[in-house]
């Protein structure tokens, strides 16, 4: 049995589910509060395990790939979870921090929409970061009789 790679439909799906979370979320607070914030740790903290799935997808492919070691079928299983994971959180994070993005472009001469918006980007950079190494770890998890064949994307 094979375990196949997400398809982008799915992955667009998740970015609309997540603008659509997040254009939501963000409305409601801004309605029922004052000032609602989009704080830098949650960027900060976006972009680090986008750094350790990236790591984990070189690691892979470096020991898979590079020097043709074998793995242990439930490790190689955990990794192909983790690569799905990974692309489709950072793809619900980056639909999600683009329509609160969008959400305060409209007021930019404000200092308090700017730096939502500001931070709205980068969280959406570092989702999008996310996605990509989760995309790559499942590519690395690949097995060799499926390197010829096509993923149906």
């Amino acid at each position: 049995m094979t375990v196949g790679f997400v398809r982008w439909p799915t992955v667009l799906l998740t970015v609309l589910c997540g603008a659509a979370v997040g254009w939501a979320v963000f409305a409601f607070m801004n309605a029922h509060s004052s000032q609602p914030s989009v704080p830098w740790a949650a960027a900060i903290a976006v972009a680090a395990l986008a750094i350790c799935a990236g790591a984990l997808a070189w690691w892979t492919w470096r020991h898979l790939r590079a020097r043709q070691e074998l793995m242990e079928p439930s490790r190689a299983v955990a990794l192909v979870a983790a690569g799905k994971s990974a692309l489709l959180a950072g793809a619900f994070i980056t639909g999600g921090y683009l329509a609160v993005a969008i959400f305060n472009c409209r007021r930019l001469d404000a200092a308090l929409p700017r730096e939502r918006f500001i931070v709205s980007i980068v969280a959406a950079v570092a989702g999008f970061a996310l996605a990509a190494a989760g995309r790559i770890l499942e590519h690395a998890c690949r097995g060799r009789h499926n390197d010829d064949s096509d993923d149906g994307e």
